[in-house]
């Protein structure tokens, strides 16, 4: 590259960099989540640009200052693109199953990649030296360009991505099936209807529909409404209610239990108060009082759900899913610890059962906020 070209880049280049370094700096909280899509829009753009400009030199005898504009704009087109997509399909399709994550991730990046072969192939085309680029060699150099980059971003992109649900767990349907703790899942639908799941002898039915608060949080940060325990009017059981608010509760199931499950997380806000709370992100042990076993569950501060071992701390499953793909990301919400080894617990806006020893998982049902009963403990 000659110095010229090199002093007409080197300004646009600090710029963005002086732009994202200021970003960073004066970011609040509600950025911070967006910083890693504003990185990628003002800084790697501009340097994937450059590589493949680079590839485009060697590989078509472009002149490397036209060829990385011409990159740089197809960049941002795929990039643009690439969001567009993702805002339609969270309109208008369903999320996916994390039982199904693996194929989802194949197939996703998959089409991620041809894609972008496809939106650049014009741009390497039109980049290349007219003795030397037909459309046919234009395409197998857009191919050769992409895989490239991609490579290079998976070194970017892999250390935030989590696959442990994929690599640690299996998918089996029938996992329901086979001598199923005795319980009961109360939970929120997506269309805000309160619904039970008897786990042994299913289908789910509705117990309230339309009365959870258009305005209900569940991304246990600021909790607007949360589901809790409290003491019946007679003192012998425990109503299962919805707080709306600090000073309101509106009891949904009288009476719901006659023992209250073990918080294993019991956060701050709820000390001293006179209920146990069982959502957002609660996790609940509903073993019998006395059970001992090696393993406890816990949580982690990336939103996973952890085994761990009650002697040394030390982690020895994790289970959590980001896959930088739309609709299949999702931190750990409620979980409850089953008698017989296995946890329900809320991933995104999906409740799994998750069966420790085996280590398999399948699909409850599409809702938040899951909350466990066992029949023994129901009045």
């Amino acid at each position: 590259m000659r110095p010229r070209s090199a002093g007409r880049l080197c300004g646009p280049a600090a710029a963005v960099l002086c732009l994202a370094c200021a970003g960073t700096a004066h970011a609040n909280a509600g950025t911070a989540a967006l910083m890693p899509c504003f990185c990628h829009a003002v800084v790697l753009n501009w340097l994937i640009a450059a590589g493949e400009a680079g590839l485009l030199v060697w590989l078509l005898g472009a002149r490397f200052g036209r060829a990385y504009w011409l990159m740089l704009a197809a960049n941002y087109l795929s990039w643009g693109a690439a969001w567009s997509a993702a805002a339609v399909l969270y309109r208008c399709c369903a999320p996916l199953s994390a039982t199904a994550a693996l194929p989802a991730v194949v197939v996703g990046w998959s089409g991620l990649f041809l894609t972008t072969v496809l939106l650049e192939w014009p741009f390497c085309r039109l980049a290349g030296a007219p003795s030397r680029t037909t459309w046919v060699r234009a395409l197998w150099v857009s191919l050769v360009v992409q895989a490239a980059s991609y490579a290079a971003l998976a070194l970017v992109y892999a250390p935030a991505q989590d696959l442990s649900l994929v690599r640690e767990t299996r998918p089996d349907s029938g996992l329901l099936a086979e001598q199923p703790d005795d319980a009961v899942v109360y939970y929120v639908s997506p269309d805000w209807a309160l619904m039970r799941l008897p786990l042994r002898d299913g289908p789910a039915e509705v117990v309230l529909a339309d009365r959870v608060p258009e305005d209900y949080s569940s991304d246990g940060a600021t909790p607007v409404a949360y589901f809790a325990l409290v003491a019946s009017a007679d003192g012998d059981a425990f109503d299962l209610a919805l707080r709306p608010g600090e000073d309101t509760t509106e009891v949904i199931v009288q009476p719901f239990a006659t023992r209250l499950p073990v918080r294993l997380n019991t956060p701050d806000w709820q000390l001293g108060k006179p209920y146990l709370a069982l959502t957002p992100r609660g996790l609940l042990d509903l073993r019998s009082v006395g059970t001992v076993r090696g393993w406890q569950l816990g949580e982690d501060t990336a939103g996973g759900l952890r085994i761990f071992d009650r002697t040394t701390r030390e982690t020895t499953l994790r289970v959590g899913l980001t896959t930088s793909l739309p609709l299949m990301d999702g931190c750990v919400g409620t979980a409850s610890l089953l008698p017989g080894d296995r946890v329900v617990f809320q991933l995104g806006s999906e409740i799994l059962l998750f069966d420790v020893p085996t280590r398999r998982i399948c699909h409850l049902a599409w809702g938040h906020d899951p909350v466990v009963v066992m029949r023994a403990d129901m009045p």
